[in-house]
């Protein structure tokens, strides 16, 4: 077999040089430079050590043929995780260059691409910024933050209760792949004074947006949707604004969205990196359906595919992946979806996380769906300029907003967050520790306990609203 392979790459290497003469007199330049993300063909099974297996000879020769085919279509690779997931991020200018590519990477019957998507761009699906005072005060009880009974969703959970007897651990890190995180909010601060010590780790936080003009910095916010995420994570107890799911964690800001668009190259990139560096959670607040269903479209499988790699990745390396399911009132258990899913939200091995408002019951914008929903958190189901009061049950969760301020927003990006805080308890207070001082947990073993502990709503048993139920904190940490 490797044999062969020499044979092909020696043949695809005399392609290039034919192949680079006949590009640079083609008329199927575009005008602009497109990214494509790019699958290689071959055994990708994730393990414990390593993503492609053990025949890395192999691995070797494919990944240099693929590299000369991208060449040879007139790309430019931008970023390369073939070792991790077996997946080439590239741009060209060529119109042709999806086709070209693959054609180049199959000689003599044998293929070394899977597949080839253009990369797009989703929304992350938050509410429009409100922001409001950030409510300090003089003299703060670092134990009653004084936001707090505005924190409806928090009561619904029982985070109190909880932190009275765990509130997490700093050794256990939480991605947040979003806008990034404003890291120098006062919430985030360990006693609520602007410079003060953060729990945001921005040393180990990442960009995974192409760089280009005007790229973010590792620990800013490119919106406010990735600051809002993380204050319902792990605002901390600090006598100022409000208190976190799990506010004694780390935040580990992973920029794969710039202002409100989240790529899914970056997307990819991101989920591997949460995998290189061994992150105990990770909360993915963004989400491609309706028309966007992206499984539904062939020309997006290397997409879905590049993405289901990167996850699996993730988890061999003791990452939970958290996300939210969507605000499209699509029932993704009927018929017709049969052949779609949500993403990131419904790929194997994420945790799926539909919206209840403050009177506890399914927020009439979440998606839902028997085999969708894993389990069900506060999101909100009210208006967003409006206050933080439940009394109605039509609030909206209030958290941070950049600039050491706050905001009401709804959205199964609300829910993701507070089911991806109590993970992070979870892996805080069942946990090993591991001989460098990390605290690990196994992703399947946290799914389950955060599955069992949840409270049964809705219909008795597992159902198509509220999957095995609404999260519980105290329950979670065995209280």
């Amino acid at each position: 077999m490797l044999r062969l392979h020499r044979l092909l790459l020696a043949v695809l290497v005399a392609a290039v040089a034919l192949g680079g003469l006949t590009l640079s007199s083609a008329s199927g330049y575009a005008v602009d430079t497109k990214r494509y993300i790019i699958t290689l063909d071959g055994d990708y099974a994730v393990t414990d050590g390593y993503a492609v297996g053990s025949d890395y000879a192999v691995y070797a020769v494919t990944h240099q043929y693929a590299v000369y085919a991208v060449q040879a279509a007139g790309g430019t690779i931008t970023n390369d995780l073939s070792k991790q997931i077996g997946v080439i991020v590239a741009e060209s200018a060529n119109g042709n260059f999806a086709q070209l590519v693959q054609e180049y990477a199959v000689t003599g019957g044998y293929a070394v691409i899977d597949s080839v998507s253009e990369d797009r761009s989703v929304t992350p699906k938050g509410a429009d910024a409100q922001p409001k005072s950030d409510n300090r005060r003089s003299n703060p009880d670092l134990h009653d933050d004084p936001a707090e009974n505005l924190q409806w969703d928090m009561k619904m959970i029982r985070t109190n209760q909880a932190h009275a007897r765990h509130a997490g651990s700093r050794t256990v890190d939480v991605g947040v792949l979003d806008t990034g995180v404003d890291s120098t909010h006062v919430d985030f601060t360990d006693m609520g004074v602007l410079g003060g010590s953060s729990n945001v780790d921005c040393s180990r936080a990442r960009v995974s947006v192409t760089p280009g003009v005007g790229a973010p910095l590792p620990c800013t916010d490119t919106s406010f949707h990735g600051t809002h995420v993380a204050g319902s994570i792990a605002a901390q107890s600090n006598g100022v604004g409000i208190v976190g799911v799990a506010p004694d964690v780390t935040l580990v800001p992973v920029t794969v969205c710039q202002a409100y668009a989240c790529w899914w190259s970056a997307v990819v990139d991101g989920i591997t990196y949460a995998g290189d560096i061994k992150l105990d959670v990770v909360n993915m607040s963004f989400y491609a359906d309706d028309e966007q269903l992206i499984e539904c479209n062939p020309q997006d499988s290397a997409t879905v595919t590049a993405i289901e790699r990167a996850i699996a990745y993730a988890r061999s390396r003791g990452v939970v992946p958290v996300a939210a399911l969507g605000n499209s009132r699509l029932d993704l258990g009927s018929p017709q979806y049969a052949d779609c899913r949500v993403v990131p939200g419904q790929t194997p091995g994420v945790i799926g996380v539909s919206s209840i408002g403050a009177d506890g019951v399914k927020a009439s914008y979440s998606n839902y769906g028997f085999g969708a929903v894993d389990v069900t958190a506060p999101g909100g189901n009210g208006s967003t300029g409006g206050d933080a009061d439940a009394s109605d049950g039509r609030a909206a969760v209030y958290s941070t907003f950049p600039g050491s301020q706050y905001l009401t927003a709804n959205g199964t990006s609300m829910a993701s967050p507070h089911a991806a805080g109590v993970a992070a308890l979870i892996v805080s207070r069942y946990g090993k520790v591991a001989p460098d001082g990390d605290v690990v947990m196994k992703p399947d073993q946290v799914e389950a306990k955060l599955k069992e502990t949840s409270v049964d709503i809705g219909a008795a048993g597992y159902d198509s609203f509220y999957g095995y139920g609404r999260v519980d904190a105290l329950r979670a940490i065995g209280g």
